[in-house]
């Protein structure tokens, strides 16, 4: 975002695009959103501003800006500050668990959805075996999972994953947690190494 005055560069907050989201840890690629609030005034002398009205036609086009006092101001949002906290990224679609912990602060567009938490325990359910299956039969589909299709990962069949409360076996949910916690600091995790506490 070089160019940018400094009032203006927190505005553009940073950004992962659905489909870079891996399982366990997603890294930034130097994607970026503009975080203009509505009603939010931009100073029009400002580059930030300049770099809007470039995108004005398409800005202005939107559907749910009707009763905005700006052209470039984002719909209305409840959870903007949940952004910035630590949480579980997931995409819409995709072929396979990649539930991911966030720790950056990222903005995630439509495509995208996430858990406002930094819990590992529920981050290595969510990317277990047992996770995978349920998913499979609940979630709708685009294709057959089994064979490439995609998974359909909306809020209703996450809200009703059923996670066994860590206090039911507080062995077997530190073992699930370190292990989470490890798939994140890696990035990866082998297969073999995990299914075994999970499941069982």
């Amino acid at each position: 975002m070089s160019g940018f005055e400094e009032s203006d560069l927190c505005k553009c907050r940073k950004m992962l695009l659905p489909k870079k989201i891996k399982r366990w840890r997603s890294s930034w690629e130097d994607d970026y959103m503009v975080v203009v609030k509505k009603d939010e005034l931009l100073d029009e002398s400002s580059k930030l501003y300049a770099h809007m009205v470039k995108h004005k036609t398409e800005l202005c086009s939107r559907s749910d800006i009707a009763d905005h006092k700006t052209w470039y101001g984002l719909r209305p949002c409840s959870y903007y500050d949940k952004f910035d906290m630590p949480k579980i990224i997931y995409p819409d679609i995709a072929t396979e668990c990649r539930f991911s912990m966030d720790k950056e602060a990222l903005y995630i567009p439509d495509g995208a959805f996430f858990i406002p938490s930094e819990n590992y325990y529920l981050l290595g359910v969510l990317n277990s075996c047992i996770g995978r299956y349920y998913f499979r039969q609940k979630c709708a589909r685009i294709g057959n999972p089994m064979k490439g299709g995609r998974i359909r990962f909306k809020k209703i069949y996450i809200e009703n994953f059923p996670v066994v409360p860590e206090n039911e076996n507080l062995e077997i949910a530190n073992k699930i947690r370190n292990l989470a916690l490890c798939a994140v600091e890696t990035g990866f995790l082998t297969e073999g190494v995990f299914i075994k506490p999970i499941c069982y």
